[in-house]
C-alpha cells in the first residue's frame, strides 16, 4: 500500500472517529449515559420497520420516578441528579442487551 493510500486512510479513520463521537454526544444523555428523547424517533421508526421485515412486535415501557420534585425540593438537583443517574443504571442492568433505554425528560425514561 503506498504512503499516500496509508495517509488517506488514517485520515478517514480519525474523521469517523470524531463522527461516532458527536453522534455519541448528540443523542445521548450526559447525566444517565441512556439514550436522549432526539433518539427516540429513530429507535422507534427502527422497530417499525423490523417487524415489518420479520414479523414479530416490541414493547414500549414507560418508567417515571414517583415524586420525584419532591427529592430536588428536598435534597437538591445535585441528589436528585445522582437519584436519576442510579436509576438509569438499575434499569439498564435489568434490561436485555437488545433493549434501548431513553430519557425521555425529566424523571422519565421508556424501555423499547
Amino acid at each position: 500500500m503506498s504512503t499516500h493510500v496509508r495517509l488517506i486512510l488514517d485520515r478517514t479513520n480519525k474523521m469517523l472517529k470524531i463522527i461516532n463521537m458527536q453522534n455519541r454526544l448528540f443523542y445521548r444523555d450526559e447525566l444517565t449515559n441512556t439514550y436522549n428523547r432526539r433518539y427516540l424517533h429513530i429507535a422507534v421508526d427502527r422497530e417499525i420497520k423490523r417487524i415489518r421485515r420479520y414479523g414479530g412486535s416490541f414493547s414500549i415501557l414507560i418508567l417515571d420516578i414517583d415524586n420525584f420534585k419532591e427529592i430536588n425540593d428536598t435534597y437538591g438537583h445535585l441528589r436528585g441528579d445522582r437519584v436519576l443517574a442510579e436509576f438509569a443504571q438499575v434499569i439498564g442492568e435489568a434490561v436485555r442487551d437488545v433493549d434501548m433505554v431513553i430519557r425521555y425528560g425529566g424523571d422519565e425514561f421508556i424501555v423499547i
